[in-house]
């Protein structure tokens, strides 16, 4: 599943290079744009929140599921990724892409963890399923309610959709496999 990870991303010329695809959205949107800040600020902040998420599901799940602590750490990866770039955007367009000042990570009851390691894992996978999901819509929504002027800027919320959609399937296989 890592190498679809790395397929997917690789066959995608917004995600390929990021700056070139940065310098295209610049092109099509004015600087101070409030409408395209609107859109993507609640996403700046939600990217954060799930890269420590997943960072944080990874050390739960170490010596549990190394399929599951690796496919945590990888997704992570990805969501600091797109919260990297949705910064520079930010940037770019001359506002103060300010992080939250309090994340919101569901904690988890380690006793839970301890009595049924495998329970523990599937019911982390399951929620995070649930989110992968709803950053999935939330973002197809976000691009598809953009102004055709906007087009690149849909383009890359576009992929972050696909990359969350690829997420679901690579933790729904998880659970299909065994691997938690």
């Amino acid at each position: 599943m890592h190498e679809e990870f790395n397929r997917v991303r690789a066959d995608r010329p917004a995600i390929r290079d990021r700056e070139a695809c940065i310098g295209l959205i610049m092109q099509t949107l004015p600087r101070e744009n409030v409408r395209a800040a609107k859109t993507i600020l609640p996403f700046f902040a939600e990217e954060l929140e799930d890269a420590v998420k997943y960072r944080y599901h990874a050390l739960l799940t170490e010596g549990i599921s190394p399929a599951a602590r690796r496919l945590f750490l990888r997704i992570s990866e990805d969501e600091m990724y797109h919260f990297d770039t949705l910064g520079k955007i930010i940037l770019a367009m001359g506002l103060n892409p300010v992080p939250p000042t309090r994340l919101h990570i569901p904690t988890v009851s380690i006793s839970s963890m301890e009595s049924r390691p495998d329970i523990f894992t599937k019911r982390i996978i399951e929620s995070d399923i649930r989110d992968e999901i709803a950053g999935y819509e939330k973002y197809s929504r976000a691009a598809a309610n953009l102004p055709s002027e906007y087009f690149e800027l849909a383009n890359l919320l576009s992929a972050f959709a696909e990359d969350e959609l690829m997420h679901k399937k690579a933790l729904a296989s998880l659970v299909i496999n065994g691997d938690v």
